[in-house]
Formats: structure tokens, sequence, C-alpha cells
């Protein structure tokens, strides 16, 4: 459990690779760690499929990390748990956009949905070492639904968001 003091975070409490065991969290391909905690066991009609109702995850980022743009077929609700909050920049035809998800102690919502189809990336901001936050997806997340976007891709879609783009991509190009 984390302990705040005078509403800042105490790094010494929680150490990052003791959540990684914990919750036998494994690299997630956006970037960060992750594991799937649930899945649910009612399915519902989804498009030409049935899925899961909902699933769920625990989500690290480090400090300095990101999660890249990428995009699902589902709304995905994020909730934070510990540690930094998160910057969640949302990507498309209306524009850029950005929320922040933390705790409420420090002024912030502890919870966002990025709705279904729009590109999303995250980032921890402020000084502890890390960012401890659920995604809860519904209908279920399915990789098959995954997309990671393409730097080029986002740049010829959104050229006035380049600097954002370049941000929050890993591509080279």
């Amino acid at each position: 459990m984390l302990a705040r003091s005078n509403h800042l975070y105490d790094q010494r409490m929680v150490d990052l690779q003791a959540l990684i065991e914990t919750y036998q969290l494994q690299a997630h391909p956006e970037g960060g760690w992750y594991a799937e905690v649930y899945r649910s066991k009612q399915s519902v009609e989804f498009g030409d499929e049935q899925r899961n109702a909902s699933t769920g995850i625990f989500y690290v980022l480090e400090k300095g990390q990101f999660s890249a743009f990428h995009r699902i077929d589902a709304d995905e609700g994020w909730h934070h748990y510990a540690g930094a909050p998160i910057q969640i920049t949302m990507l498309d035809p209306s524009g850029c956009r950005t929320a922040i998800v933390g705790s409420v102690e420090e002024g912030y919502s502890p919870q966002f949905w990025v709705p279904a189809g729009v590109w999303f990336a995250a980032t921890p901001v402020g000084d502890a070492p890390f960012s401890l936050v659920g995604c809860t997806v519904a209908p279920g997340f399915e990789f098959r639904h995954f997309e990671l976007a393409e730097r080029s891709a986002l740049l010829t879609a959104y050229p006035e968001h380049e600097g954002v783009i370049r941000q929050f991509t890993r591509d080279s190009a």
C-alpha cells in the first residue's frame, strides 16, 4: 500500500520491481507493463462477433516512459491507483486534447474514458517514479482489434499535430 506525506508520493514505500513481480506484469507492445486481471465470463454481440462483456488490466508506466499512440474498437476506462498522475493525449478528426487521471487528493479525476476508435497515448506526469493504473475495456479487449500507430501515417493524417505525434510514437520515419 502506498503512503502519502503532505499529499506527496513517498517513493520509498513501493518498489517498482516488487509491483512487476507481485502482479506478474509483462512488457506491453505500446510501452509499460501490464497484466490482465479480469475477463468477464459473460459475452455480448459486438459487430459481427461475440466478445467478453469487459476486461481489466493493471498497467504501469515508469517515469519517462509512454504508452505510444494506439487505438482499439471499444471504449477504454482508465482508473488511477497509485503514483504519478497519467496524462492521456487523444487525437482524432476533432483535434488533439488531453486529460489527466490521478488522485482525488491532488485535485485530479481518478478515472477517465477514451472513446472507441480514438488514437491515444499516455505518460506519467510529476516526480513519482511510476504510475499504477487500471484499464477497463467494454466490450472486452482483444489484441486482434489493437492498432499501434505508425508515425508516418499519423503525420499524414494530422500534420498540424507533428510535435505530439513525434513525442508519442516510436517510428523512425
